[in-house]
């Protein structure tokens, strides 16, 4: 995991999804991984688990379709935001999602 600042109280990670599933992950415009969906979900597990441990921390993850028009891909959205809402009950980090402009979930 590349530039992704522990010590920052919020921190911001982008999930893009791009046309045949492959998403993108990154935080302050810097690729910290990318891949299938299950190996991105498996990542972010694995930072907020690193999170937890380091006491009161807020993750704002924001999920943005770029395939837009092409709703078979809003299931990779869904996805997502059931996962990390999923962890979010499991976590002692503070987890947002932001799926869209307006709608904040988790």
């Amino acid at each position: 995991m590349t530039s992704l600042n522990f010590f920052e109280s919020t921190i911001n990670v982008n999930i893009m999804i791009h046309k045949g599933s492959h998403i993108i992950v990154s935080n302050n415009g810097k690729i910290l991984f990318q891949g299938t969906r299950e190996y991105c979900m498996n990542r972010i597990r694995s930072i907020v688990n690193q999170m937890s441990s380091l006491g009161d921390k807020k993750i704002i993850f924001h999920i943005q379709n770029m395939t837009l028009g092409d709703s078979i891909y809003e299931y990779d959205k869904v996805y997502f935001k059931n996962h990390i809402a999923l962890l979010n009950t499991s976590s002692k980090c503070n987890i947002e999602v932001k799926a869209g402009l307006y709608n904040v979930f988790a």
